[in-house]
């Protein structure tokens, strides 16, 4: 109750967690399960990847209830027109949960952290829930297209979700938006680096609290130049490698041993305290050796400082920041690291005439936007060590125009613009309660919402069974896959071996066959089944009920009811004629030369697409590519549109593209 009351004034509603829920869910699931490969980490052999891994099902579960607590609580607060953003890979879930309950409100999701490959993403067991849970989201953002690209291809290569371009929502920006359709809706993809308040660097500085701080810590490093190096102590920051790469420089340039000290401040990861506890022994052997070799105790090399996190506030980490000669970050892997950023403005108001470097690893987000940071890889370290030589001897000119570069990002791109940019294209989403728009189906974390056409209207049963009742006259027509027949999802060697004719098609059950032939009994229906298999395949499912009209590839081939069943009297006129057997064609079909042709245009890109085969149906001939690599597959299928297109142009025929989704792609060549 106390927090409760103390968070009123901020307009902040907390949610509880017991301790040991919250230990589950944080430390073990989100820092111990997620965060490694959301950082590109998949630690095959080391205890990491089997600690959580034994009781995944547990933790899995307690990250759902989490994001249902969380569901809880939003829904409790909820006004009509509020706009719902969620932060980071916490709560990945809750727009699922969210849009079960509000499904009109703009939900929007943004991630502080980089996104991976699909290569590593795909090793998460529930990776196919983690997207759909996001892309139940109205828009998602990421701080770099870099990132946005990844999660693109994710969804693209586990979901067999298609992206594309649409220009700006909002009202007067022509900005084009990536955006991933999902189930007929439309989620928008942000990509927008966050910033910080310069204003609030700029006063704190000014108010004078930092001053006797930064003047003792001057007066210790007097006549020294000063490399700083702020961060988190875990492995991905690359602190034994930046420690290494310092090594390097003073053992190739020893005149420099009295001249220069390396001050790293460690901040402490309390979450991840197994990696926490081994990087931190690794650096302290690595300072001692460093000292031991090069520094003395009135005068050391390198200081390595151990800092809380609570306790390491702005105040705390202004005077360092102005100390500094040199912010070098050497990450593996980084997101949001706002340190870069808070440097600038502090050498801004500090010492605007003499600033410091920034020296960024390539890694992390900030190197993107900071075009006047000394890029670098720290897995190079010869590269590290050479550009921190060069460091010291950069001319004033040169780092006044550095930093004047940096200092025009972090003052236009702040916290307040970013946030402005995210939640004005997030407002500007419309949406709709009517059902026949956007339809909720699925259970439990397959729940999902089916957006619909403008103008699309449902089915009204009761209006159909009122109008079908007192007619004389009924035309009925049956999709065939998907309808009366479920649509069989098959992958693979089953798809391939269904098309070879190695395994036979799935018949019609006695039940759809009973139904059927009750409808065709009617003597004022006429019934016809379509589909686009080939007739035969259609014909020997349906050929024993009377009465049936059929159409066969996509209505190429058809085949009227019995005559005395047809209401049209042109066709009551032959009675005598077997009626099973009557084929008929929409168009004449005579040369059929151009079938050879196109299978040897198609052999030759099966020769070079992996997992792509011929299929022969019918009157058409298909190019499957739903079982190849899907970007290669769908870059083949173009090149090879544009070639049967031009071989095939003297005869009647056209070249269709279907497919897409997970069922993949193919081309189809066909009678026109």
């Amino acid at each position: 109750e106390i927090i409760t009351k103390a968070l009123v004034p901020f307009d902040c509603v907390p949610v509880f967690l017991s301790k040991k829920l919250e230990k589950r869910f944080y430390n073990d699931f989100c820092k111990g399960i997620l965060w490694p490969v959301f950082h590109h980490v998949v630690d095959v052999y080391g205890n990491l990847a089997m600690k959580f891994f034994g009781q995944l099902k547990d933790l899995w579960q307690c990250y759902t209830t989490v994001n249902r607590f969380f569901r809880d609580k939003i829904v409790e607060v909820y006004n009509e027109g509020d706009i719902i953003w969620i932060h980071g890979f916490h709560l990945l879930l809750l727009p699922s949960f969210l849009t079960r309950v509000l499904r009109v409100a703009r939900i929007g999701i943004f991630l502080h952290t980089p996104f991976p490959s699909s290569e590593i993403f795909r090793t998460l067991p529930f990776r196919d829930d983690l997207l759909r849970g996001m892309l139940n989201a109205d828009q998602i953002g990421f701080h770099l297209f870099e990132y946005s690209r990844h999660f693109l291809t994710c969804c693209r290569r586990i979901l067999g979700l298609n992206e594309g371009m649409e220009g700006g929502r909002t009202k007067g920006t022509q900005m084009p938006h990536t955006s991933i359709y999902y189930n007929g809706r439309t989620v928008s993809i942000e990509s927008i680096h966050a910033g910080i308040e310069p204003k609030i660097i700029q006063c704190c500085l000014e108010s004078g609290v930092v001053d006797e701080k930064i003047k003792r810590l001057k007066n210790k490093f007097k006549g020294r130049f000063v490399f700083v190096g702020i961060d988190k102590v875990e492995r991905l920051k690359g602190l034994p490698l930046k420690l290494i790469a310092y090594q390097k420089m003073l053992e190739q340039y020893p005149d420099l041993v009295s001249k220069v000290c390396l001050l790293q401040i460690g901040v402490s990861v309390h979450e991840r305290e197994e990696d926490f506890e081994k990087t931190t022994n690794e650096l302290k052997i690595l300072c001692d050796v460093i000292n031991k070799k090069f520094g003395t105790k009135e005068l050391p090399a390198v200081i390595f400082a151990s800092k809380d996190e609570e306790a390491f506030t702005l105040q705390e980490r202004l005077p360092y920041l102005c100390l500094a000669d040199c912010l070098v970050n050497t990450a593996v892997r980084d997101g949001l690291n706002r340190l870069p950023l808070e440097f600038t403005i502090a050498h801004t108001t500090h010492r605007p005439k003499s600033p410091g470097v920034v020296m960024l690893s390539e890694f992390t987000s900030c190197m993107r936007v900071l075009r006047g940071a000394v890029r670098i890889n720290p897995w190079k370290l010869d590269e590290v060590y050479i550009a921190m030589s060069k460091v010291l001897e950069m001319q004033l000119e040169t780092r006044l125009a550095r930093h004047a570069k940096d200092e025009d990002f972090v003052i236009n791109h702040t916290t307040s613009f970013w946030a402005y940019q995210v939640l004005k294209d997030l407002k500007s989403i419309q949406k709709s309660a009517d059902r026949a728009i956007m339809s909720p189906v699925g259970l439990g974390l397959n729940f999902r919402v089916i957006g619909m056409e403008v103008g699309f209207s449902s089915l009204d049963n009761s209006l159909v069974m009122r109008t079908y009742r007192p007619a004389k006259h009924r035309a009925i027509f049956l999709d065939y896959g998907g309808t009366i027949m479920p649509e069989e999802k098959q992958k693979g060697i089953m798809h391939y071996a269904m098309t070879t004719k190695q395994v036979d098609n799935p018949q019609p059950s006695k039940e759809l066959k009973s139904l059927l032939t009750h409808l065709c009994q009617d003597p004022r229906n006429i019934v016809f089944v379509v589909s686009g298999r080939e007739r035969d395949s259609v014909f020997s499912g349906l050929s024993d009920i009377k009465g049936l009209g059929i159409a066969a590839e996509h209505g190429l081939y058809y085949k009227w009811p019995k005559p005395d069943r047809c209401i049209l009297p042109q066709y009551r006129k032959h009675e005598q004629v077997r009626w099973e057997w009557e084929w008929e064609t929409l168009v004449a079909i005579h040369d059929q030369s151009w079938k050879e042709l196109a299978k040897t245009i198609m052999d030759i890109y099966v020769k070079r697409t992996h997992g792509t085969y011929v299929e022969e149906k019918g009157s058409a001939v298909l190019w499957q590519y739903r079982d190849a690599d899907p970007e290669f597959g769908f870059l083949q299928s173009k090149e090879l549109e544009d070639h049967l297109v031009s071989v095939l142009n003297p005869f009647s025929l056209e070249v269709l593209r279907g497919g897409g989704g997970n069922a993949g792609g193919y081309l189809e060549v066909r009678p026109q």
